[in-house]
């Protein structure tokens, strides 16, 4: 959006995210960064044409965010909740996936995400849904697969360490640039 030229208020609670995510954007200035809780931005109300969630909204408390999703969009504005997942058959995905589950059984893999996508807490929901081929090198997508929540977020330091050797050594088998085929859900709402 913002090399659309929309103006941009990014908000995380993570001050090392916000760090990664202003180094990305160098250059832009139609993009203000905010550290602080998405649920209590402090923003003055109905300021938001749009508010999108990218691949979080599962780990908001809803009683909390809905509100404060309705205060900050104008009237007319639209709320964008939005998901993506690697396909199950795509053979990358699939053997990175077989090494989590082994390493960590008790992972749940996208149930969260799943759930959330079928749960509407406005009204009228659109539905869009589409595959996109995603490129990837070696490194990006190990780096995609450490950020999932079966890996860094709930593995051990031993399954980590052992996590990384093993899918280092498997996506030495790979091409150094390849594309995984997501699968993307974009759930919109009009207030």
């Amino acid at each position: 959006m913002a090399h659309l030229g929309a103006e941009i208020t990014a908000v995380d609670h993570s001050e090392n995210q916000i760090q990664q995510a202003i180094a990305l954007s160098e250059g832009r200035d139609n993009i203000r960064y905010l550290v602080c809780p998405a649920e209590r931005t402090g923003l003055p109300d109905h300021v938001f044409d749009a508010v999108t969630a990218l691949m979080c909204f599962w780990y908001f408390d809803p009683q909390v965010i809905v509100p404060e999703i309705r205060r900050l969009l104008r009237p007319g504005g639209i709320f964008v909740k939005i998901y993506m997942s690697w396909l199950q058959e795509d053979p990358i995905a699939k053997k990175s996936k077989a090494l989590i589950k082994r390493l960590n059984p008790k992972w749940t893999a996208a149930s969260p995400a799943i759930e959330d996508l079928k749960k509407h807490y406005f009204d009228d929901p659109i539905l869009e849904k589409f595959d996109a081929a995603l490129p990837f090198t070696r490194e990006s997508w190990h780096g995609r697969i450490l950020s999932n929540r079966g890996v860094l977020a709930s593995m051990d330091g031993k399954a980590l360490a052992e996590f990384e050797e093993k899918h280092r050594k498997f996506l030495q088998n790979c091409p150094e640039k390849f594309t995984v085929t997501h699968r993307v859900f974009i759930t919109g709402y009009r207030m």
